[in-house]
């Protein structure tokens, strides 16, 4: 079935050849001129959103309610690869994930005001900080990899920027 109206979300490969689409809740791989298009998913009565590639082109993340709750998957971008998912137990929807420029760590937000670091490589999760007030929808990664800016309510009512050291464990 042509699903290419139901798109609802997607991401470039870092080679720009493919592209991943979600659409009627499955991740297709397409390519940009020739080749095949595939369903990387094909789960019955479960959605998948949200496809993004690491920046090294070896994994794909995406958000699954197989659990019944959305959790971050992780695919490992080989034929044959079956999904892991990095996340659990959530009670609350996930804002969108960011990689790393290194495509060692992912960060998200919860709508339970917290800023989540997962490391790749070690499999842990991180709680970067915790705001009081406003969930965070805006963080991005230095390009060393090393620092995450995000931004955050003060307690003056006004936005701040706050950066958190990786390798340190430390916000500053």
């Amino acid at each position: 079935k042509n699903v290419s109206s139901d798109i609802h979300s997607y991401s470039i490969s870092p080679t720009g050849k493919r592209a991943l689409f979600d659409a009627r809740g499955d991740i297709f791989s397409v390519p940009a001129e020739n080749g095949i298009t595939e369903n990387l998913t094909q789960t019955q009565g479960i959605r998948e959103i949200y496809p993004s590639w690491s920046p090294n082109g070896k994994y794909i993340a995406y958000y699954s309610d197989a659990t019944g709750e959305y959790e971050i998957y992780l695919l490992e971008n080989k034929k044959g690869a079956k999904p892991q998912q990095i996340t659990n137990n959530s009670s609350a929807w996930k804002y969108d994930s960011e990689w790393s420029p290194d495509s060692k760590y992912l960060v998200y937000s919860d709508r339970t005001l917290q800023l989540k670091l997962f490391n790749i490589e070690t499999k842990t999760e991180t709680v970067v900080d915790k705001a009081t007030e406003n969930e965070f929808r805006s963080y991005v990664f230095s390009p060393d990899s090393k620092w995450v800016a995000y931004e955050k309510q003060a307690s003056n009512g006004h936005s701040a920027i706050w950066v958190y050291n990786i390798p340190e464990n430390k916000n500053i």
